[in-house]
């Protein structure tokens, strides 16, 4: 792999475990607009879309107002009510302090809400790690590549200088469109399967493994 100067990571599924509160909170959603609460799995498969393209996925026979209501519930119940854990995962705090050590620069790239992601920055006392954060509230949804290619020119970076790293399909085809390396990584929402077949750069399973990816690179 490359010697990268940038990493811009994903962050729910990727650096945050938040699956089963994205999950419950979707469900949630469903209910106060009155519309048929989502299986699990049926909730798993959209995650890392955008909300507009996730909800036309699971319920594509929704009002405009029904929309607008799961949209506002959503986003509620998950900043505000929702109490499920949503722990890091192993690793990924010593993994950007040896980054950040390393002199790399770091990013973010989510479908996560503005409010939502600083919330998050705020609690694990990661204000100011990242150089640069682009939400849904910023750019194009996933898998549009809006958001890396302003990530790479607000940080004046080529792109082969860059790697994304997500967990589900959207994410490695946003990289894909953007022309940028990725590394998915298959403790998330991503089935094995549709990650391999987005063909990203790298697959690893856990932040360890991405870990020892990123030295190997780094020592080429």
């Amino acid at each position: 792999m490359h010697h990268y100067q940038l990493y811009i990571f994903d962050w729910d599924g990727t650096l945050m475990n938040s699956i089963n509160k994205i999950v419950a909170s979707l469900q949630h959603a469903a209910e106060c607009a009155e519309l048929p609460i989502p299986s699990q799995s049926d909730c798993k498969k959209i995650i890392g879309a955008g909300m507009s393209q996730a909800a036309m996925t699971l319920f594509p026979k929704a009002t405009v107002d029904q929309l607008m209501e799961l949209e506002q519930a959503y986003r509620r119940h998950f900043v505000f009510e929702n109490r499920v854990a949503s722990p890091l995962y192993p690793g990924c705090l010593d993994l950007i302090n040896n980054l950040q050590r390393s002199n790399k620069q770091l990013a973010i790239a989510t479908s996560k809400g503005r409010i939502g992601l600083d919330n998050c920055l705020r609690s694990y006392n990661l204000d100011g790690v990242f150089d640069c954060l682009r939400t849904a509230d910023d750019a194009k949804p996933k898998p549009h590549p809006d958001m890396l290619e302003q990530i790479l020119s607000a940080m004046n970076m080529n792109r082969k200088d860059a790697l994304y790293i997500g967990d589900s399909r959207y994410d490695i085809e946003m990289a894909n469109n953007a022309s940028i390396d990725s590394i998915a990584i298959t403790h998330g929402a991503g089935e094995v399967e549709d990650l391999i077949q987005s063909r990203p750069t790298k697959l690893v399973n856990s932040i360890d493994e991405l870990a020892r990816q990123i030295l190997i690179s780094n020592n080429q």
